[in-house]
């Protein structure tokens, strides 16, 4: 008998699959729970609407309607529904923090990600599981032991952000962690540590990463030199741009990094990289001409 957990599960494996979600309205509307049923199918035929200047008037009435009815019933059942997220975790209940009948992101520390995740698979779907590292003790040369264990937990492949915002994080916790097997569904990171070439090479050596689309690593280096490029960063570059599993990488953000021309040719060089990927290079060193043409033709998107 297929149980609230497995759909839950199906959807955040595959968040933009509406016919799932109007299954689970039928599974809901089956076991009692008729505004939920609604709200989500109210939702989703919203989505499809594409709001126009010409719209018939009996368009825009249409469309108001399903909008006030989606309020009606959020109103009467936001603070039920948004109580089955473990408190621990961070879900905002404000009507345009749900998409198409489900929350658009549950988010999570790293240090308490196994508790909570079996709670959410078990009450609430979400479009994004993000994943927030930090450490109570920073700068420590070695990760703490709920990293360990962490990383060789398969209830990481719920994950599909992690983000990082702490300029001292343990290196050896970000490198733990994203070196882990179980990240088959992570799409995004964004990192404001200054992980290094190590941090830039795990991307590279960890072929789980089949799912990953964007990556920002800003402020990659503590303190960039301002005449040569690392020679351990420029070799952590070809081990990204010579990883086939980061072919659906859209969008890498390089600002303040310290990159320079070696790490350049490198992506520029990539068979794997794909040619729409978008490459941000503010607040770095200004290439020549000649490179700047190469990166602009490589990649669809190029900043200065």
């Amino acid at each position: 008998m297929t149980t609230r957990r497995d759909f839950v599960q199906e959807i955040l494996a595959d968040p933009t699959n509406d016919l799932l979600r109007l299954v689970f309205a039928d599974f809901l509307e089956e076991n009692g729970d008729q505004d939920r049923a609604e709200f989500i199918r109210l939702q989703i035929e919203l989505s499809h609407w594409h709001y126009r200047f010409d719209m018939e008037w009996k368009e825009h009435s249409e469309r108001n309607d399903l909008i006030d009815r989606v309020s009606e019933l959020f109103e009467a059942n936001h603070t039920q529904w948004i109580y089955r997220v473990p408190s621990s975790c961070k879900a905002n209940d404000h009507l345009t923090y749900w998409e198409r009948g489900c929350l658009k992101r549950i988010a999570t520390s790293g240090e308490f990600y196994l508790e909570d995740i079996n709670k959410v698979l078990d009450r609430e779907p979400a479009d994004c599981i993000r994943l927030f590292l930090h450490s109570r003790q920073r700068n420590e040369p070695a990760a703490p032991a709920w990293a360990v264990v962490l990383a060789t937990s398969p209830l990481l492949r719920w994950v599909t952000r992690i983000d990082i915002e702490e300029s001292g994080l343990p290196l050896a916790l970000f490198y733990t962690v994203i070196a882990s097997p179980h990240l088959t569904g992570l799409r995004d990171i964004w990192c404001q540590a200054a992980v290094g070439p190590a941090g830039v090479a795990a991307l590279g050596l960890n072929s789980s990463l089949v799912s990953l689309q964007a990556v920002s690593l800003v402020n990659l280096l503590t303190d960039p030199p301002e005449a040569a490029e690392l020679p351990e960063l420029v070799e952590a570059f070809r081990t990204l741009a010579a990883a086939p599993h980061l072919g659906g990488l859209r969008y890498l953000d390089l600002r303040h990094c310290g990159v320079r021309e070696g790490s350049l040719v490198a992506l520029a060089g990539s068979a794997h990289l794909p040619r729409e990927m978008k490459l941000s290079l503010e607040q770095n060193w200004q290439p020549s001409a000649e490179l700047a043409a190469l990166l602009a033709g490589r990649f669809v998107f190029y900043q200065s």
